[in-house]
């Protein structure tokens, strides 16, 4: 039998104060960005410990002129027309939607939609996770402009040197931005370095070193909890 996977770090990221959708059950309580442990964590804070060889945690926010530009109110004025494509919530997010973002920010603010993110098992009387979509990711030039606005240098100031084979080398991160519900969230998944950042609303981040238990494919995030 396979051994149990070990849960590596229980991480809670605050983003500004207020709403990622337009529903009041994502405000937060506090109104300045930051991080809290709601369980282990055994991945390593300290800058001098920092090595491409094992998983390791920076501090580096966005401003706040990017902060202010993605609130909802500012992403609809300004790129409510653009249309977004939206993953499903399944582990390997086979299913794919299109609509503009005015249309996905008013489907956010259904007052059902959390149960629904909650109840998702993958059972036909519980419903599944690949019925229901969030937005993240797959963009096309249109968002180049905002993006572009995100400053990654104290990112790149913050890691390590590439290394001892040479892998992993300081290079210009690939950028992906997104926004959900109260609830929603990336299925289980994996891949190589990266970071992420809570910018409005909060987020809990999971990181275990292999498959974790109780793991169902079909099943949200959300369910698992």
């Amino acid at each position: 039998a396979a051994a149990a996977a070990t849960l590596l770090c229980a991480l809670h990221l605050r983003g500004a104060s207020g709403a990622a959708s337009p529903g009041a059950a994502n405000t937060v309580e506090s109104s300045e960005p930051g991080a809290s442990w709601d369980g282990p964590c055994t991945i390593s804070r300290d800058p001098t410990e920092r090595s491409w060889e094992r998983p390791f945690i920076v501090r580096a926010g966005a401003s706040d002129d990017f902060r202010a530009r993605t609130d909802v109110a500012a992403l609809r004025e300004a790129h409510g027309a653009a249309v977004v494509t939206l993953s499903s919530a399944n582990t390997f997010s086979y299913g794919r939607r299109r609509a503009t973002l005015a249309e996905y920010l008013d489907s956010l603010a259904d007052p059902g939609l959390a149960a629904a993110w909650a109840l998702a098992d993958g059972t036909a009387e519980r419903g599944a996770a690949d019925a229901l979509f969030y937005w993240f990711g797959e963009h096309d030039v249109a968002w180049a402009a905002l993006l572009e606005r995100y400053d990654t240098a104290p990112l790149l100031a913050a890691l390590p040197p590439p290394g001892a084979r040479g892998e992993h080398g300081v290079r210009e991160p690939i950028l992906s931005f997104g926004a959900g519900a109260h609830l929603s969230g990336v299925p289980f998944h994996q891949h190589g370095p990266g970071f992420s950042e809570t910018l409005h609303g909060a987020k809990r981040w999971l990181f275990f070193d292999g498959a974790p238990p109780r793991w169902m494919p079909n099943a949200t995030a959300a369910h698992w909890l």
